[in-house]
């Protein structure tokens, strides 16, 4: 199960520590850790992919494990380019930012919750 556990509290760690930061640099703060922000992020993502590939590995292709690599990779997509993209209304991207990343996690907890059921029964 650890193999399970250790992508889970992972995702949700840099979640959370994502999540901190990006309200800090929304208000002006902290400006100088985008780059932690950045790596913290495709910590997340990756987590994120290693729980929806132990879901495929013991279920098969399912639509979450789908959503999650995509929602994956969108995110890293959208962090990486998003200072670029519409200048003028940036909150914009920043909103469509955090939306990727509160779906990354709900997906990530929705996929461990059925695999850790799985295991139980």
């Amino acid at each position: 199960m650890t193999l399970l556990r250790l992508p889970s509290m992972l995702l949700r760690l840099t979640w959370v520590v994502n999540l901190l930061l990006g309200i800090t640099f929304w208000t002006g703060n902290l400006e100088s850790l985008k780059l932690v922000h950045m790596i913290v992020g495709i910590m997340l993502v990756l987590a994120l992919w290693w729980i929806a590939i132990l879901a495929i590995m013991r279920q098969g292709f399912g639509v979450l494990p789908a959503l999650a690599l995509l929602d994956g990779l969108a995110l890293y997509a959208l962090g990486v380019s998003q200072e670029q993209l519409l200048p003028q209304n940036h909150w914009i991207i920043q909103v469509a930012h955090l939306l990727l990343a509160i779906f990354a996690i709900a997906l990530g907890e929705m996929i461990t919750a059925r695999l850790t059921r799985a295991q139980a029964a």
